[in-house]
C-alpha cells in the first residue's frame, strides 16, 4: 500500500505541474510552454497507470494496464529533448524527427506485438 500512496502523490504532483505551469508564465514562449504542458501530461499519464496498477490484483489487467501506462512513456524521451531543443532555441532539427520517428515506431511495437511489454513487476 505504501508503493500506491507514492504513486498517488507522484501523480497528483505531475498534474499540478502541468496545470501550473500552463496558466501562469504568461510572458513565456508560447511554444516552449505547449512542449512542457504535453510533455507533463504524459507523465502524468504514466504515474497515473503506475498507481491504478497497484491497485488491482487481476494479472491481466495488469498487463493491459501496463501496455496503456506505456503509451504514455514512450514519447516521454522525444517530448523531453523537444522541450529541451526549443528552450535553447532550435526550433528543429533532423535529431528531433528521428527521435518522434522513433516514438512512434516503438509506440506501434508496443500497440501490436508484445516485444515491448512482456510481463510486469508486482509490487509487495
Amino acid at each position: 500500500m505504501s508503493f500506491s500512496l507514492l504513486f498517488l502523490f507522484s501523480t497528483l504532483i505531475s498534474l499540478f505541474l502541468s496545470i501550473i505551469t500552463f496558466v501562469t508564465n504568461k510572458n513565456s514562449l508560447y511554444g516552449r510552454k505547449i512542449i512542457f504542458f504535453i510533455f507533463t501530461i504524459f507523465i502524468f499519464w504514466w504515474h497515473l497507470f503506475s498507481y491504478i496498477m497497484q491497485l488491482v490484483d487481476n494479472p491481466t489487467l495488469i498487463k493491459i494496464f501496463a501496455k496503456i501506462e506505456y503509451i504514455g512513456v514512450v514519447f516521454v524521451p522525444a517530448l523531453f529533448y523537444h522541450f529541451i531543443l526549443y528552450s535553447i532555441g532550435i526550433k528543429s532539427n533532423l535529431k528531433l524527427k528521428l527521435a518522434y520517428i522513433l516514438s512512434v515506431f516503438f509506440e506501434l511495437l508496443l500497440l501490436t506485438t508484445d516485444k515491448f511489454v512482456s510481463g510486469f513487476y508486482v509490487y509487495k
